[in-house]
């Protein structure tokens, strides 16, 4: 089956996982935590980067509600953000993400 298009098979995929006690204590829940991802070897070109919600320690006097997201994609790395709102209190969140380029 053609498609018309090259399909490159040589894709690069670098792994992992996050959490917010990389950066702050799980003691001092925050709205907004947020850190700096570096992946395992350099991409040529920039990757794409999924993220998802991978553990939460929440308090259960509250509702959970939380977002997970990436920014600032380059070559090198990116930074993970988990926010909440509200009176939600997240004491630590894990994030998995996944990174697909060259």
């Amino acid at each position: 089956m053609s498609t018309g298009q090259e399909l490159s098979l040589s894709l690069k995929i670098d792994s992992g996982s996050w959490n917010t006690a990389e950066v702050r204590d799980y003691r001092d829940p925050v709205v907004h935590t947020e850190g700096r991802v570096k992946f395992s070897n350099k991409f040529t070109s920039l990757p794409t980067v999924i993220v998802s919600l991978l553990s939460a320690d929440v308090s259960n006097e509250y509702n959970f509600r939380v977002n997970v997201y990436a920014t600032d994609v380059n070559l090198e790395g990116f930074t993970v953000h988990v926010n909440s709102w509200a009176d939600t209190k997240i004491y630590s969140c894990g994030v998995s993400w996944l990174a697909i380029g060259h």
